[in-house]
């Protein structure tokens, strides 16, 4: 998704930090099908 390639997997990260960035990676993925879906409706 966005942002993870770059930023990756860092071996000390928590996997607290991980699952927030994949939640958030995650709504902003929907919040932009959202806004395609509603300008293409």
């Amino acid at each position: 998704m966005m942002g993870s390639a770059e930023n990756g997997t860092r071996l000390g990260e928590s996997r607290l930090a991980r699952a927030t960035r994949y939640t958030v990676e995650a709504t902003a993925f929907v919040a932009a099908l959202a806004v395609v879906y509603a300008l293409w409706r």
